[in-house]
């Protein structure tokens, strides 16, 4: 049998591949268990920030406490906010306050919030709409651009309303360059494997290639570990294949069709618990280096519901425009921005349990934030909860303040945990605006 190259791939007749994964007993000298090449970054978005101290606004998101995080000090000492959520994981976390925008916005406050949130750059000129675009390129492009995986380009979701008026806002190629982002996630599985047209799958990509597995598996230099990390690949891409046909098994058959489904108030979470089912397979499979995941537009205007209860547009309670009897059973709009908060970080923690299935949620940095920090538009206190350590470079089970640094320096230490280097071996110490100071966010290193 001819020995199989690091990037080996599964491929069929119809144009469907699917990488396989690095079987070590196969290279002798050359075993890991680690993604080849640097860590993925994965990053979820949400809108209008989250309910933290502002004015008289009570803190009901972040610990008490800065410090050690557990399961226990978030699950019980932290009851009362919204990070409570994911306790299972505190062990992994490293939840960061205290890093500010480093430019004010050139037209609207949410648009240059999204502008600046993962490229660190300026907000550029005034537009005919309320809209303006970043001056310079996101991290997720930075990260994708050097490598071959997916065609050099990070995966960019979707999910939510899309009213025209201020949709995207995460992912720039460049200089007002903003990329577009996919919602649907039954469309973005079939661009991945390479199904064209129709609905319904042909068959799937491991009954088109059994003879080529069947001679791995019957190979007998390899080893049982890599036995069971064959077999997982290829469970992984059977799942692959059926999870965009349905929300959940509980769902009713006609919500099969996901077309426009993102944008429903009433199942865009569940699209976006898709677009996890997608991530986790996705870096399983090691088919992206960099993923965005976009919960609602440059607002969100979508009615949450909560314990069967939907609330007003999540955008306006966020401003305490909300009063009177549509507050029902809420003593206040910080209460219903506190509990669209919990919404988004069960969110997050299905990812987290999606990709801890998937054995990649402790060398991936994967990251949850907003593009404000509080409902009044905010550009301090931007929130940043990390799962995953990468390289080693990050902290976890902590929560730090940064101290009023400009964010650059956190998407800088973002990229060093990641794996990446300079071109002499050191630290990525700059990214974003060249008038910027750069440096490493020290309260986010493990030593």
């Amino acid at each position: 049998m001819s020995a199989l190259s690091r990037r080996a791939f599964l491929t069929a007749a119809s144009g469907l591949a699917l990488p396989l994964p690095f079987l070590a007993s196969l290279h002798p000298g050359c075993a890991t268990d680690a993604p080849t090449g640097p860590h993925p970054l994965v990053i979820v978005r949400a809108a209008s920030g989250v309910a933290q101290q502002d004015g008289l606004a009570p803190e009901l998101f972040w610990p008490h406490a800065l410090g050690k995080l557990t399961p226990r000090i978030l699950r019980d000492d932290n009851a009362d906010r919204v990070v409570s959520e994911l306790a299972d994981h505190a062990s992994r976390l490293l939840m960061v306050r205290g890093t500010r925008f480093p430019f004010g916005a050139s037209r609207e406050l949410h648009a240059g919030g999204g502008n600046q949130l993962l490229t660190a750059a300026r907000c550029g000129p005034l537009t005919d709409t309320v809209m303006t675009y970043a001056l310079g390129e996101s991290i997720d492009n930075w990260i994708a651009r050097r490598s071959e995986v997916n065609g050099g380009e990070p995966l960019t979701l979707y999910a939510g309303r899309r009213d025209n008026y201020g949709e995207e806002v995460l992912s720039y190629r460049g200089p007002l360059q903003l990329r577009g982002a996919e919602s649907d996630p039954y469309a973005v599985y079939q661009r991945l494997i390479g199904a064209g047209g129709g609905t319904t799958l042909r068959g799937s990509v491991n009954d088109l290639v059994l003879d080529q597995l069947a001679a791995l598996l019957a190979e007998p230099r390899l080893s049982e570990a890599d036995r069971q990390r064959l077999e997982l690949h290829t469970d992984s891409v059977r799942d692959f294949e059926v999870l965009c046909s349905r929300v959940d098994a509980g769902k009713e058959a006609e919500l099969a069709d996901f077309a426009g489904m993102s944008e429903d108030d009433d199942t865009s979470l569940d699209v976006a618990r898709l677009h996890c089912d997608l991530i986790a397979i996705v870096l399983r499979c090691q088919q992206a280096r960099a993923v965005t995941l976009q919960i609602g537009d440059r607002l969100d205007r979508c009615r949450y519901t909560v314990n069967g209860v939907k609330l007003p547009q999540y955008h306006e309670l966020t401003h305490g425009l909300v009063q009177g009897g549509a507050l029902g059973a809420y003593p206040s709009t910080v209460e219903m921005h506190a509990d669209v908060n919990r919404l988004h970080l069960q969110l997050f923690k299905y990812l987290l349990d999606r990709l801890a299935e998937n054995h990649t949620l402790d060398t991936a940095v994967t990251v949850f934030t907003s593009d404000v920090s509080t409902g009044s538009h905010r550009y301090d206190q931007i929130p940043w909860i990390i799962a995953g350590a990468g390289d080693g470079t990050l902290l976890q089970g902590a929560y730090v303040d940064a101290g009023d640094r400009t964010h650059d320096r956190l998407l800088a230490t973002l990229l060093t945990a990641t794996g990446h280097r300079t071109a002499a071996g050191d630290p990525i110490e700059q990214f974003g605006d060249p008038s910027l100071r750069g440096g490493l966010l020290h309260a986010m290193l493990s030593s």
